[in-house]
């Protein structure tokens, strides 16, 4: 998978989830179990698995506890629904990991960002390596998905 492929699909998932919080719901459960995607002939992507979909602030459709994910957990939620917040931990993760590490067991480096990102100019580079830093810190105060499309050069977002 090139470097432009991780990029646009990571662009794709940014779109989607951002119509998501639009609409006021979580997703939950971000995680590469619950994608799937094709590079070829152009990069498409499957969402699936939401039952740990919800409005803000409701139980989730099917009325089922959350599962969360080994190795996604947000570090500033111990327990309790998926919330918007955690979506956007995770997907700062799924982004970090896809763009810059290419570990997809990786925690978030912001340090390592300038070092792992190609395609990108380097405004776009200090953007986004403020954002992981942001997405690292206490809830209430990560990145927005809008934040992340524009950062990403997301245009209908």
């Amino acid at each position: 998978m090139t470097s432009e492929d991780r990029l646009e699909l990571v662009r794709l998932i940014s779109r989607w989830l951002a119509s998501m919080h639009d609409e006021d719901l979580v997703y939950g459960d971000l995680s590469w179990k619950n994608i799937a995607f094709t590079t070829s002939p152009e990069v498409r992507v499957s969402i699936f698995d939401f039952d740990s979909t919800r409005l803000i602030g409701a139980r989730s459709f099917t009325g089922q506890q959350a599962v969360h994910t080994i190795d996604w957990e947000d570090p500033a939620v111990s327990e309790g629904p998926p919330t918007l917040d955690s979506d956007r931990f995770r997907f700062a993760l799924l982004a970090f990991r896809l763009l810059v590490s290419g570990d997809l067991n990786a925690s978030i480096d912001p340090n390592a960002v300038a070092r792992g990102l190609q395609g990108l100019h380097d405004t776009d580079i200090h953007r986004l390596s403020r954002l992981w830093r942001r997405a690292c810190g206490p809830s209430g105060t990560r990145p927005t998905l809008v934040e992340w499309c524009v950062a990403l050069g997301v245009s209908d977002c």
